[in-house]
């Protein structure tokens, strides 16, 4: 039991080895350009460029105009950001100041009821005084 453990990991790391190994031999082979021919094989001829084709100054170029494009779209993506945010604060503005007109009606709305209410008491009110006021004088004339 204790040997197969070890087994299995004496093959893991072997196999770990063998891919960080290959891996650099890769880059090694590629970096300094000796594989040129091996590549050429490989890829039926096609120029395809390798690490050490480039050069340094061709690839600051590449780097700054990356960087100039990232820095394009970043602006570009800031830009529509803010014209959507300045968008959204409108349309908030728009709401908020519609909700408190309609509000306002409402309110004025209610008022106008509340003070055909009171009147139409008070009215009430007198007609039931003068009501009371009649039966009393009926009650006495009689």
């Amino acid at each position: 039991m204790k040997t197969d453990t070890l087994y299995n990991q004496l093959k893991k790391y072997t196999q770990k080895f063998l891919l960080v190994f290959s891996c650099l031999l890769a880059l090694i082979v590629g970096w300094s350009g000796n594989g040129i021919n091996l590549a050429n094989a490989a890829t039926g001829g096609n120029n395809i460029p390798l690490i050490a084709d480039f050069d340094p100054s061709g690839i600051r170029n590449q780097i700054e105009g990356k960087t100039k494009e990232i820095e394009g779209r970043t602006q570009k993506d800031l830009g529509k950001a803010e014209s959507k945010f300045d968008e959204a604060a409108k349309t908030a503005n728009r709401k908020a100041d519609e909700a408190t007109a309609e509000l306002k009606k409402n309110t004025q709305d209610s008022i106008k009821e509340s003070e055909k209410a009171l009147e139409k008491a008070g009215n009430q009110t007198q007609d039931t005084g003068e009501g009371v006021i009649d039966s009393i004088k009926e009650f006495f004339n009689k």
